[in-house]
């Protein structure tokens, strides 16, 4: 072989290793086009092999029950909230149909979203190229300076990314990839988006963590709400509700996730689930001058309720307003109804305290740790904060008690239980009331 020939070869692989797992490089855009055309030389020469577990297996070692003969999802689908955070639903469905139609080894033979080699029809990798093909429109409109445009595609990439990286397992390494490239393109989305965006980082002890802030101005205080979320989504993820519902009002959003996720990755998950926005208004307090110190709201959801509540013991003074959405503080972590719960769930939770959720049995006592009545946190404490508590029949982790035990934090506070035609018509009404709510308590 002639040294011209060799060198070409070597150059070829090169650029094949620099274009692994849809990183942006200069050259030929790695579309999912071009992979199905001309199979990019990432997969033919340099063909990722996996050593680390399938997503369905992070946190659960069981194999798939025999009994299983038809074709299921691992991961939830859920459609409608796909479209509402400003997914492509044409796209997201071809994606979905090229993941449930590879002929491709899975880890579940009958769960479809379990492709184990990064390729064609494994979950990361459709969705990822989907991030990619956006995030290269979006560096095009930026050299073009066409802010509406290059938000618009970083916010499609930030979006697809999320997507694969879903649901946000730790020690799912391919997952954990596209998590990066999602907050790389959320941040460029920011660049472009309307208001003010600043990215602030503080201690939790001895781990470090990320809050993002929007703001309509910088120049101006304003009242903020902070975001509570929960384990199955992550604090990006209310960028659509800050940018339709609460930047029109001149409400500012903190967004931060809880302990051993997203955001606050670094922080070790423990019954005080709290800390990490704790530590974050601590800093806001000392160093963020454009946020009213004195008119904070906070937006809690599920297991997120309960960091919410120890934050009001520990911190109520700065709350004006707290809305909780289906609290899950107590009862579902006392009894074993969880163990009823889909598979991805159970999963989810066991992940966080590095568990395996087939032994679900060993995981009950240290879930019984979070519950906040256990903890003793509640007895004796009453405040004034306004707070509103909604829930839903139809949702299976919204219990009665659990709401009757958080709105019992504050004199003045209100029970909603929410209904509707579907599970869309009832998430919309929990939007357009939590944001009436923050309207009348903080403005």
């Amino acid at each position: 072989m002639q040294l011209p020939e060799l060198r070409g070869i070597l150059s070829k692989r090169t650029e094949a290793r620099r274009r692994y797992h849809g990183q942006i490089f200069k050259g030929k855009a790695m579309t999912s086009e071009v992979l199905e055309k001309d199979q990019n030389l990432s997969e033919v020469l340099f063909k990722p092999t996996r050593k680390t577990k399938e997503t369905s297996f992070v946190a659960n070692s069981a194999p798939e029950d025999p009994s299983v003969t038809e074709n299921y999802w691992y991961r939830h689908c859920h459609l409608p909230y796909a479209g509402w955070l400003g997914l492509n639903l044409i796209e997201v469905k071809s994606a979905l149909s090229r993941i449930a139609a590879s002929p491709n080894r899975r880890t579940r033979p009958h769960a479809l979203d379990t492709v184990y080699e990064y390729g064609p029809g494994n979950w990361v990798y459709e969705f990822s190229m989907l991030g990619v093909r956006y995030s290269e429109m979006g560096e095009k409109a930026a050299q073009e300076e066409n802010r509406e445009e290059a938000f618009k595609n970083f916010r499609l990439a930030e979006l697809y990314f999320l997507a694969a990286s879903y649901p946000y397992m730790v020690n799912d390494d391919l997952a954990q990839q596209s998590l990066c490239q999602h907050y790389r393109y959320y941040r460029r989305a920011a660049q472009f988006a309307s208001g003010d965006f600043e990215e602030i980082r503080f201690k939790v002890k001895e781990a470090e963590a990320i809050a993002f802030i929007h703001t309509p101005d910088k120049n101006a205080v304003c009242p903020y709400v902070m975001i509570f979320s929960n384990y199955q989504n992550l604090c990006t993820e209310y960028l659509r509700y800050y940018n339709d519902y609460l930047r029109p009002l001149g409400i500012a959003m903190v967004a931060l996730d809880l302990p051993g996720v997203g955001l606050s990755g670094k922080v070790k998950f423990s019954p005080h689930l709290g800390k990490v926005h704790e530590a974050a208004l601590d800093f806001i307090l000392n160093h963020v001058l454009y946020l009213d110190h004195h008119n904070m709201g906070i937006l809690a959801q599920r297991m997120g309720c309960i960091a919410a509540l120890q934050l009001m013991i520990s911190m109520g003074s700065h709350v004006r307003a707290a809305c909780m959405v289906s609290p899950l503080v107590d009862e579902f972590l006392m009894s074993k109804a969880l163990a009823k719960a889909p598979p991805m769930m159970r999963d989810v939770i066991a992940n966080r305290m590095n568990g395996d959720s087939s032994l679900w049995d060993n995981l009950i006592p240290l879930l019984q740790a979070y519950s906040v009545k256990k903890q003793g946190i509640l007895s004796g404490f009453s405040s004034d904060i306004q707070m509103q508590v909604m829930g839903a029949k139809a949702d299976f982790f919204c219990s009665k008690a659990d709401m009757k035990l958080t709105a019992g934090v504050s004199r003045k506070s209100e029970i909603v239980e929410v209904t509707g035609d579907s599970g869309t018509d009832i998430f919309e009404k929990v939007m357009h009331n939590s944001v009436a709510f923050f309207k009348k308590n903080l403005l």
